[in-house]
C-alpha cells in the first residue's frame, strides 16, 4: 500500500476526531499538496521527517486504529468512501495504519456530543463509502433542488443537460476537471485522485496530458465531451464582463470511432456505420465511414429472415458503433443484439457509470434525421457532394443522413470530412469482387482470431492467411491489402491485370530477371522509401479535421514530400497496371505545393511545438509579425522607463530586476524606503529590499500580457488557417496515398510469389467451376 493512500487514510480518520484535537494537528506532511476546494484537514501519515536539528525523526500520526476507526463509523452512522487516488495509486482500500492511541479513546471520541456527528457529516459532503466494496456513491450531475451551485457547476450542469452520455473534461486554467460520476470514472481509468468539492466529486488532469487521457477514457468504453474556455485572463480582465465567470463550450465529443490516433500510434482504425432498412424490413442501406483514414463505402443489399448478409458486413468491417434508426424490425433487432453482446433498446438510458469502465462490444446511437442527405450538404457546404448524393438509392441515402446528423455535433469537422472525397461513394461489394460471408472468413482463417498482441486495427491474429501473405511497408498499404484479401477479384481481366503485375514485380525487385539496370534501381528505391513514411493516410485526415500539433504536422509534410517523389513517372515495357499506379502517384504539382508549405515554417520552431515563431514567410508570418512588433515596442518603453527610476533614486548605475517570474522589479534597500515616491506599487519584501513598480510600469506589464494572449490567439488562428489551406487539397493527396498504397500491396504480393513453391495460377474463362491443384500447400 502506497503513502498516499495512507495520507488519504489519516485525511478520512481525521474527520472523525474531536474539533480541538484537528486544530492541534500536525501540518500536512510536504508529499501531500493541497487541493483548493478539498476540505482543509491537517495530516501526517507515519514518514521520516527532518526535525529542527536536521536529524530523521520518525513521527507516527494521531490515527485510531483500524477497528476504533469502524466504530466510529458505526456511531456516526456513515460510511465513508476509500476509494481516494493520487498519482498512480490504484489501491481501493486502506493499508494498515499503526494506532497512535488506545481503543479506549477510541470509544470515548466515538461517544462524543452529537455536534461531531453533524460536523463530520458536513466535512463530508454527503461522501459516503462502503468499506467493503472500497467504492464510492453513484453522483450523476443533475440539479438537485435546495442546492446552491457555483457559476462552475451552473455551467457544468447546463453541459451535462445537452450532453449526459459523454464523460465531460472541463477547462478550468491550466488542468481539465471531472465532476460528480465523470470523476469517479477518470479516477478509475486513469489512477487520478478525488476528492469532493463543493456540491461534486473532482478529479482532474493537467492541459497538456488531456490527448493522451482522452484516449485511456475512449479505449475504457465511454465518449468523452471537451469543454473548452473561450475567453483568456488578462484580455478578458480588460474587457467589461471581468467579474463574470469565464464562459465555455463543448467544442468537440470524442468516441471509439471518432478518435483519430497521431501518425505514430500503432492503434486502431475502427468503422463507423449506420444503418437504415425499407417497412417490409428486406431491404438494408449501409453507410461506413473510417474517420481515422478517411474512407467511406456504402452498399444497398436484401437480406433473409437471419440477416445473414448484415452479419457479413459486420463481420468485414467489425465497427465500433452503430448508428441505427429507432424503428427496427425484430430480425435485424436480433442479428444487431447478438453481434453486440448485449439488448438493443432505443429507451434504454446511456449515462456514464463507473461499472461501464472496460465494456466491450461496439455502442450503439439512435440517431432521428430531420432533414435529408441532400440538403444537409448544400447546409454543410459540399453541394458538389449533392450529384453523387442523389445516385445513391434512397435507403442508403437515408443512412447517409443519419450518419452525417450524429457526425456533425461531435465538432471537428467531421461531417464535412465524410463529403470531402470530391468524388462517388465507394461501394462495399460490387459484381467484379467476391463477397466471402462470415462462416467463410472463419472457416477459412482469412484473419484468424484476433489475440492479446494483435493490433486492434486490422483484427487478425498470426496464425492467418492474411498474416501469412503480408509483406506491405506501410499502414496504408497494409490497409489495402487487407481490403484485396477480403474481397477476392472475380473479372479475369482484372486477374490477369494484377497476376501481370506481380509477374514484373517480383522479376524486378526479388529475382534480378530486369534487363533495365536503371528502372529496376527506381523501382528498389520507390519501395525503400515506403520504410520512410507515416502513416501519411491517417495524417492527412488529422491535418483536415484540425487535429495535428505542429511537431506532428512537420512529420507529415517531410513524409508527404518523400512520397511525392518516391515513384517514377512510368516504365517502358511495363504492365498497364503498374504504369498506371505510378502515373496517378506522380504529381509534380503537388510536389511543388508540398515544397511551399514546408518553406513557410521554420523546422526548429515548429518541431518545439512554437505557434508564435514556427511561420517565416507569407502572409501569416506578416499577420504574427505584427503581434511581435507590438510586444517588442512595449519591452522597449520599459527599459527605457529606467533612466527615470535611476533619476529619482539617484542610482546611475540601476538595472530592473526579475524574481520569482515578476519582471521590471525596482529592488531597493529597506532603508531607502522614506525616499520612494507615494504612488509606486509595493510588489514584495524581504528583511532587507523591498520590490516596487511604478504605476508607468505596472500599466504596460497588463499591456504586454493582454498583447502576449493576443499573440497567442492570432498564433493558434493561423496555425488553423494553414492546416485548412492544406486540406484545401485532401482529394489529391488521398490520390498520392492510394497510389503508394496500391504500389505496397502489388510489392507484397511480390514479394511473396518470389518465395520457393509459389507458381502463377493459370485461369480460364470457364462457365463451369473447377479447381485444379497439383502438390499445393496452404500458405
Amino acid at each position: 500500500m502506497g503513502a498516499t493512500s495512507k495520507r488519504v487514510q489519516a485525511s478520512i480518520s481525521s474527520f472523525f476526531r474531536p474539533k480541538a484535537e484537528r486544530a492541534k494537528s500536525p501540518e500536512r506532511s510536504a508529499g501531500a499538496p493541497e487541493t483548493r476546494d478539498a476540505p482543509k484537514v491537517a495530516t501526517k501519515s507515519t514518514k521520516q521527517s527532518e526535525g529542527a536539528d536536521g536529524n530523521g525523526v520518525k513521527e507516527r500520526a494521531a490515527v485510531p486504529s483500524r477497528s476504533a476507526k469502524r466504530r466510529r463509523m458505526t456511531a456516526a452512522g456513515r460510511s465513508i468512501d476509500s476509494e481516494t487516488r493520487e498519482g498512480e495509486d490504484l489501491d481501493g482500500d486502506f493499508g494498515e495504519h499503526p494506532a497512535s492511541g488506545s481503543e479506549g479513546s477510541g470509544r470515548k471520541e466515538a461517544g462524543s456530543s452529537p455536534r461531531l456527528i453533524a460536523e463530520a457529516a458536513e466535512l463530508l459532503g454527503g461522501l459516503r463509502v462502503n468499506s467493503q466494496l472500497g467504492s464510492t456513491h453513484v453522483q450523476l450531475v443533475k440539479r438537485r433542488p435546495g442546492v446552491n451551485y457555483t457559476p462552475l457547476e451552473q455551467q457544468v450542469l447546463e453541459a451535462k443537460d445537452k450532453h449526459s452520455d459523454a464523460v465531460l473534461a472541463v477547462e478550468v486554467g491550466y488542468k481539465f476537471r471531472f465532476f460528480g460520476e465523470d470523476a469517479r470514472i477518470a479516477s478509475q481509468v486513469l489512477g487520478i485522485m478525488c476528492t469532493q468539492a463543493n456540491n461534486f466529486y473532482n478529479a482532474s488532469i493537467p492541459t497538456p496530458r488531456l490527448a493522451v487521457h482522452v484516449r485511456r477514457l475512449v479505449h475504457a468504453g465511454f465518449r468523452v465531451g471537451i469543454v473548452r474556455q473561450n475567453e483568456t485572463a488578462a484580455l478578458k480582465a480588460a474587457g467589461p464582463k471581468r467579474s463574470a465567470p469565464f464562459t465555455r463550450s463543448v467544442s468537440q465529443i470524442v468516441t471509439a470511432a471518432t478518435l483519430v490516433e497521431e501518425v505514430g500510434a500503432d492503434d486502431a482504425a475502427p468503422w463507423l456505420m449506420a444503418l437504415a432498412e425499407d417497412k417490409d424490413g428486406t431491404s438494408i442501406g449501409m453507410v461506413a465511414v473510417q474517420v481515422a483514414t478517411g474512407s467511406v463505402l456504402v452498399d444497398r443489399f436484401e437480406d433473409g429472415f437471419l440477416r445473414s448478409a448484415l452479419a457479413t458486413r459486420l463481420a468485414h468491417l467489425q465497427p465500433a458503433e452503430l448508428v441505427l434508426p429507432r424503428q427496427l424490425s425484430g430480425q435485424t433487432r436480433s442479428a444487431l443484439a447478438a453481434h453486440v453482446g448485449r439488448r438493443i433498446d432505443p429507451d434504454e438510458p446511456r449515462l456514464p457509470l463507473l461499472e461501464h469502465v472496460g465494456r466491450t462490444g461496439p455502442r450503439v446511437i439512435f440517431v432521428d434525421a430531420a432533414i435529408d442527405a441532400v440538403g444537409q450538404c448544400e447546409r454543410l457546404g459540399a453541394g458538389s457532394m449533392a450529384p453523387h448524393v442523389l445516385d445513391l438509392p434512397p435507403i442508403v441515402a437515408d443512412a447517409l443522413a443519419r450518419m452525417l446528423a450524429y457526425l456533425e455535433p461531435l465538432g471537428r469537422g467531421l461531417a464535412r470530412g465524410v463529403l470531402a472525397g470530391g468524388r462517388p461513394f465507394a461501394r462495399f461489394h460490387t459484381r467484379t469482387h467476391m463477397l466471402l460471408s462470415a462462416t467463410a472468413l472463419q472457416t477459412l482463417q482469412v484473419f484468424g482470431e484476433p489475440t492479446a498482441t494483435a493490433s486492434a486495427a486490422h483484427q487478425e491474429g498470426a496464425d492467418s492467411l492474411f498474416s501469412a501473405m503480408d509483406r506491405t511497408r506501410s499502414p496504408f498499404g497494409r490497409r489495402l491489402l487487407r481490403q484485396w484479401v477480403a474481397h477476392p477479384l472475380l473479372d479475369l481481366d482484372q486477374l490477369e491485370a494484377r497476376a501481370d503485375a506481380v509477374s514484373f514485380l517480383r522479376d524486378a525487385l526479388f529475382r534480378d530477371a530486369c534487363s533495365d539496370a536503371h528502372m529496376q534501381q527506381a523501382l528498389v528505391s520507390a519501395r525503400g522509401k515506403l520504410n520512410q513514411l507515416v502513416d501519411i493516410e491517417r495524417g492527412i485526415c488529422r491535418l483536415h479535421y484540425g487535429l495535428a500539433s505542429p511537431p506532428e504536422l512537420l512529420r507529415i509534410l517531410r513524409s508527404l514530400r518523400t512520397a511525392a517523389s518516391a515513384l517514377p513517372a512510368g516504365i517502358d515495357r511495363a504492365p498497364a497496371l503498374i504504369n498506371e499506379v505510378l502515373r496517378q502517384g506522380h504529381q509534380p504539382s503537388l510536389r511543388r505545393l508540398i515544397a511551399e508549405w514546408l518553406e513557410q515554417i521554420d523546422a526548429k520552431e515548429t518541431q518545439s511545438g512554437n505557434k508564435e515563431r514556427m511561420f517565416v514567410q507569407g502572409p501569416l508570418y506578416a499577420q504574427i509579425q505584427e503581434h511581435h512588433d507590438q510586444l517588442h515596442a512595449i519591452e522597449s518603453e520599459l527599459q527605457a522607463s529606467a533612466a527615470a527610476v535611476a533619476d529619482e533614486l539617484s542610482m546611475p548605475d540601476f538595472a530592473f530586476r526579475s524574481i520569482s517570474g515578476i519582471d521590471y522589479l525596482i529592488d531597493v534597500r529597506a532603508t531607502r524606503k522614506g525616499a520612494i515616491p507615494d504612488d509606486w506599487i509595493r510588489v514584495s519584501a524581504t528583511k532587507t529590499n523591498i520590490r516596487y513598480h511604478t504605476p508607468f510600469i505596472a500599466r504596460k506589464l497588463l499591456e504586454r500580457e493582454q498583447r502576449r494572449e493576443s499573440l497567442q490567439l492570432s498564433a493558434a488562428h493561423a496555425y488553423s488557417v494553414f492546416l485548412a489551406s492544406i486540406s484545401e487539397h485532401y482529394a489529391a493527396l488521398r490520390q498520392l496515398v492510394a497510389a503508394l498504397a496500391a504500389f505496397d500491396a502489388l510489392c507484397s504480393h511480390a514479394h511473396l510469389a518470389s518465395a520457393e513453391g509459389f507458381c502463377r495460377p493459370q485461369m480460364l474463362d470457364s462457365k463451369e467451376a473447377c479447381v485444379q491443384l497439383v502438390d499445393a500447400v496452404h500458405p
